[in-house]
């Protein structure tokens, strides 16, 4: 048997091994017609206040041949900005395992993703853990087996195995790159937020864990850092396989700890694979890791044989009963219907609803949050008029921020969410098509974060949310490539609404931290600086000025004399252009794409705008410098506004920078309400 020589072999005798060959191409995955469709699910306690309730995505088998698969596959996610950036690579893997007749259920911890709960709610890990144990069981009655198989990417490998050490029903342990220490976790990511937080508060005033996209309060990080896998050397499962990259000469101890598995008595598969890295890139830029998906597919498709031939030969010996055929419907199966909700789900003092918008012949997925006392008959809400009066609710549509899904960067989408709905609004956090859990539409790729389409992807979402609210008017907010769309759908709705007909269906636009102002989706990656790019590119030279530092680098060879100066005709170009479209406006030669000009019509169709930017971020500078004299005369006028938020990162990372930027919103929808 021969072997790619990029996938490394630790196995003592091949010959005993789950796993065959794994094929070198790194091949993507398209998910066409025929792929399973996942559907959501909600797991744990109906009463109480949510914080158990943990939120998931059920993909059956899409097998007919399998009537009775052995086991299911629970995939324990990763933690904070690792989750975000592998998500659309889990999603991708378990849509591989159904087709391969492997049901799989994927899941959020308590306080993560769509589940309940904060991260500051006490005993962080024991919930966490009782989850994975919540998921395993909803796993078995969904799947109708009796055996699970747990699979767990880095912090959710280690929970994982702590789970599968409790527990009498697990078949096997599959780990991606896993953490096996909690104290080199948090050092780790401790030093990444080090290198990445440059110019921010500094961290070490906080009195929690903050790092790395995780928040955990104190007594949770002192924890977690007390955890070593290396150190729990009993395991009652029988077939493991570990996985991890093959770019580091095993900085974690993952071999070793392989190796003490086999010490154990257990069989125990261990690849070093490439790809680890660019899965974890920016989830715009994040690559499917196809070695990885197939190594797993293929080690679980032969222990489910394996499983099924013992099976089949127990029975014809007489020593296992011939399986209950009621038993082949799973009990929450009426629940998964390709209905337009899901049932509500209690999440504190708010009321969510996962949906499926119809776009075309296409299906959006979203989640709805609503106020606990709100009244809802049919799903829809009654007495709108009666509760309006009363408390000026608004109704709020969320956007993607660049392909992180509808949760938002650091759960930003879920915090504006709960917090606005219990004040009374009703609130959509959806994902486009190819983000999040969107397919993509038909002939296109996933994670296309400025789509060409998008406008109509979100005035379906926003007629969902006027039907659903009677008729209300709809608030658009968006950070990043979310922004973009806010604004280009808010210009779309603002030109095509009939002349003295009632006001447009947007009511505002709130634009945060936006880069990208027209034609977004005529860029294309390796068609050198975009206009943000450049923007960024001069902040940073300059900041190299005023410290003196960019001589001293120009001196020593560090920078490239060139790279500024290109930077430098490229932003004068820009305020070249800037004056030109300035002077054309003012004897009436614009284009339609003129940003100044899209910016009046919105102002003119009653649309508010808010523009929400970090100290230092680019893209007040672009739009200053591509809308040129319309910013000051709108502002003048009071039809637009620019608020700021120090010491704070482009996506808001740091939780206290979250929290003002609720606070902002909160005081947005006042005004508009």
């Amino acid at each position: 048997m021969t072997h790619d020589p990029d996938v490394v072999w630790q196995h003592e005798d091949p010959s005993d091994s789950l796993l065959d060959f794994i094929h070198p191409t790194l091949d993507g995955h398209d998910e066409g017609p025929g792929a399973t469709q996942p559907g959501p699910v909600c797991l744990g306690p109906q009463d109480g206040f949510g914080q158990e309730r943990i939120s998931g995505w059920w993909h059956p088998s899409a097998r007919a041949d399998i009537d009775e698969p052995p086991f299911g596959v629970l995939i324990c996610n990763a933690l904070g900005r690792e989750e975000e950036c592998s998500h659309a690579s889990l999603r991708v893997l378990a849509t591989q395992l159904a087709e391969a007749g492997i049901p799989t259920l994927r899941f959020d911890y308590p306080g993560c993703g769509d589940s309940g709960g904060d991260e500051f709610d006490p005993d962080t890990l024991g919930r966490w853990a009782r989850s994975v144990h919540r998921a395993a069981d909803g796993l078995c009655d969904l799947a109708g087996t009796e055996r699970v198989v747990l699979m767990g990417l880095r912090a959710g490998a280690l929970l994982a195995v702590q789970a599968a050490a409790q527990r009498d029903d697990v078949l096997a342990v599959v780990t991606w790159m896993p953490v096996l220490s909690g104290r080199n976790y948090l050092r780790e990511l401790r030093l990444l937020a080090a290198a990445g937080d440059a110019g921010l508060a500094d961290p070490s005033a906080s009195s929690h864990f903050e790092a790395g996209g995780l928040l955990l309060s104190a007594d949770a990080a002192t924890l977690l850092s007390r955890t070593d896998l290396r150190r729990e050397r009993d395991t009652k499962v029988g077939h493991w396989l570990v996985l991890e990259r093959n770019d580091l000469d095993d900085p974690q101890g993952v071999g070793a700890w392989a190796d003490s598995l086999r010490q154990a008595g257990v069989q125990v598969d261990h690849l070093r694979l490439p790809g680890y890295v660019e899965m974890m890139q920016d989830p715009h830029q994040s690559q499917f890791p196809a070695l990885w998906s197939r190594a797993s597919v293929q080690w679980l498709q032969r222990l489910s044989i394996l499983c099924c031939t013992a099976r089949e030969r127990s029975r014809k010996a007489g020593r296992t009963p011939p399986r209950d055929p009621a038993r082949r419907v799973p009990p929450m199966a009426a629940d998964l219907s390709l209905t337009r909700e899901a049932q509500p789900v209690i999440m504190g003092e708010v009321i969510e609803r996962a949906v499926r918008l119809q776009y075309g012949a296409h299906v959006l997925f979203g989640v709805v949050s609503e106020p606990f006392d709100h009244p809802v008959v049919d799903s829809r809400p009654k007495d709108w008029a009666a509760m309006h009066k009363a408390h000026q609710p608004q109704a709020v549509l969320l956007l993607n921020a660049g392909a992180t899904r509808h949760t938002g960067p650091s759960r930003l989408n879920v915090l504006l969410a709960r917090r606005l709905a219990r004040q009374g609004h009703t609130v959509l956090r959806i994902d486009l098509a190819g983000l999040g859990e969107s397919a993509p539409l038909p002939g296109s790729p996933q994670q296309v974060v400025y789509m060409a389409r998008a406008s109509e992807q979100i005035r379906s979402a926003v007629d969902f949310l006027r039907q659903r609210t009677g008729g209300h008017r709809v608030e658009l907010v968006g950070l990043c490539s979310g922004a973009y769309h806010a604004l280009l759908s808010g210009w779309t709705h603002a030109v095509v609404h009939p002349r003295g007909a009632s006001l447009p269906a947007v009511s505002g636009v709130l634009a945060i931290n936006p880069l990208v102002f027209r034609d977004a989706h005529r860029w294309q990656p390796g068609s050198g600086l975009s206009d943000h790019q450049a923007a960024g590119e001069m902040q940073r030279y300059r900041s190299l000025w005023r410290s003196g530092a960019l001589w001293r680098r120009l001196l020593q060879g560090e920078v490239n004399l060139l790279n500024p100066l290109r930077v430098l005709g490229r932003q004068m170009g820009q305020a070249t252009g800037g004056l030109l479209r300035d002077a054309g406006r003012r004897v009436g030669l614009t284009s339609s794409r003129d940003l100044g000009r899209r910016l009046e019509a919105i102002a003119t169709a009653h649309i508010r705008l808010r523009f929400v930017f970090s100290v230092g971020d680019p893209g007040e500078a672009l739009l200053r410098a591509q809308a040129g004299s319309r910013v000051r005369a709108l502002e003048r006028l009071g039809r637009l506004e620019i608020q700021h938020i120090t010491d704070a990162d482009h996506t808001f990372t740091r939780r206290e920078r979250r929290e003002q930027l609720v606070a902002v919103v909160q005081s947005w929808l006042q005004r508009t309400g």
